[in-house]
Order: C-alpha cells, then sequence, then structure tokens
C-alpha cells in the first residue's frame, strides 16, 4: 500500500485497504478493518463515487454493530438510511436501525442525552 501511495496510485491502494478490511472483518477483527475502510470511505467520497460509498458503508455498519460503537452505528445507519443509492426497502430497514439505536442510546441515562448527530 505504500508503494501505491509512494507513486500516486492512492485508488490501487485504497483497493488493498479494502481488501485488507474484508480480511480483518472475516478474521473477527472488526476495529482493525474499520481503519482501511474509512480511509477507502473518504477517497469515495472526494472521488464523488456514491455506489463505492454505500458499498463501504454497509461493511462500515457491520464493523460498529460488531464493536459496539453505538454512536458511529447510529451515524452510520442514518447515512444508510437517506442514501439515494440503495433499495428504499434497505434503507426503511437501516431507518428502523437508526430509530431503535437512537432510543437505546437515550434511555441509556442522563450523560448520553447530549449526543448530536
Amino acid at each position: 500500500m505504500g508503494t501505491y501511495k509512494h507513486i500516486g496510485r492512492i485508488r490501487s491502494a485504497r483497493k488493498v485497504g479494502l481488501s485488507l478490511a474484508l480480511y480483518y472483518m472475516d478474521a473477527g477483527e472488526h476495529q482493525k478493518a474499520v481503519g482501511f475502510l474509512t480511509d477507502a470511505l473518504n477517497t469515495f467520497r472526494d472521488e464523488k463515487w456514491n455506489l463505492l460509498v454505500v458499498e463501504v458503508l454497509l461493511k462500515l455498519a457491520l464493523c460498529y454493530k460488531a464493536t459496539k460503537d453505538k454512536e458511529r452505528y447510529l451515524k452510520t445507519t442514518a447515512q444508510l438510511a437517506s442514501s439515494q443509492q440503495l433499495p428504499i426497502q434497505e434503507r426503511e430497514k437501516y431507518f428502523q436501525e437508526f430509530m431503535s439505536s437512537l432510543n437505546s442510546i437515550q434511555s441509556g441515562g442522563k450523560q448520553n442525552r447530549t449526543f448530536f448527530i
């Protein structure tokens, strides 16, 4: 990946990063996958590749759910629920996930009620 970045082939570096993220997800090491997925997400957003952005968001949602990172999971499900690239059924599914996550955060205690999206 470093060589690809050094010679200006950032897309190739991100492709290798996505492969590593899938490997880490299969190995159950979701926290390690998050870094690679986040890098790919930022690159795809910068280049306006919306379908690839949605694919990475779906993988990130799985990672955040597995690591029990409620706040990031909440933000990711909100993005997926509002994504025009997903079919309406999937958008509704992620909206329901968003609402149930939001309710669990709000009922978790007074300290979590100051959470902003």
